[in-house]
Formats: C-alpha cells, sequence, structure tokens
C-alpha cells in the first residue's frame, strides 16, 4: 500500500493540489445529482460554505471546489505558510498553513456546523479519516479545472 502523502515534499507554500475527502462508508449525505446538476442538501450547503470560506482563513487560492452527493473535489495553491518549513517526517507535528493543517480544519469546522444545524448528526461520522490528494503542475490547473466542474456530468458514468 502506498504511503499517503510523499514523504520528503512539505505540502506547504507553492503547492498546488487537487484534494478529494469522501463521507464516510461514502454515505450520500450532501445531497443528490439531478440531470447533471448538484442539488445540494441542507448539509451540502454547509460543506459548500466551509469550502468557499478556506481563503478567508489561509493564504490559498482556490481554483476550483465542488460538493458532490459523497465527496469533495478542491483545487487550490498555497500561497504562503510560515518559515521555516520542516521537510523530515515529524509525525503529530502540524505546521500551520500547510494541507494537512487545511484538510484537517475544513473537516472539524463542517461537521461541527452540521452538527449544531441536525442535532441528529451528533454521533455520525460525516468524514473518513484521511484524504486523497494529488499535486498539480501549474499546467494542468485548467485541465483539472474542467475535471472538477465536469464531476456532476460524468458522475454517474463511472
Amino acid at each position: 500500500m502506498r504511503p499517503p502523502r510523499l514523504p520528503d515534499w512539505h505540502y506547504g507554500r507553492g503547492t498546488t493540489v487537487l484534494v478529494t475527502i469522501i463521507t464516510k462508508d461514502r454515505k450520500p449525505l450532501f445531497g443528490r445529482i439531478e440531470s447533471d446538476v448538484v442539488l445540494l442538501s441542507s448539509e451540502g450547503m454547509i460543506v459548500h460554505q466551509c469550502l468557499t470560506d478556506i481563503p478567508d482563513h489561509f493564504d490559498v487560492q482556490m481554483h476550483a471546489k465542488i460538493v458532490m452527493p459523497e465527496h469533495v473535489h478542491a483545487l487550490f495553491t498555497i500561497l504562503s505558510t510560515p518559515n521555516p518549513i520542516r521537510t523530515e517526517r515529524d509525525f503529530g507535528v502540524l505546521v500551520p498553513g500547510t494541507l494537512p493543517v487545511i484538510v484537517r480544519s475544513f473537516k472539524s469546522a463542517s461537521t461541527r456546523m452540521i452538527r449544531e444545524q441536525n442535532p441528529g448528526y451528533r454521533k455520525l461520522t460525516i468524514w473518513q479519516s484521511s484524504y486523497h490528494d494529488r499535486l498539480v503542475k501549474p499546467s494542468s490547473i485548467d485541465r483539472v479545472t474542467r475535471y472538477i466542474l465536469d464531476n456532476p456530468r460524468n458522475y454517474h458514468r463511472g
């Protein structure tokens, strides 16, 4: 099994990344697809707002994002992080402004807001424990943006 992160990559300043975060057990908590359009549930609207708010809390440029029924995609570039960035693998050390901190903050905020709105979700685990990421070259940003925006249309086509 391949490790989830590149061992010597800091996932900080200058990193453009496609992040995919999936709901626990792939439950379609965030809405449904009809006629190639995502119809967000109230939980999906919260998740969308939390994605939209990421640049308000971190120095990132959001290129594209989408909330799907059981996952989200976000493509962004991390513009700055505190210096110095550690590249060694210090287990448990979270460096502010890096990808793990951004994802953790997003998942925490969206979970908290969903639970506040809907007490029935208080004991439900919203997200899988990890996430998927792929480093994106600047020359591929437009192609990956199209992939994200086309996701609803391609959703049931596998």
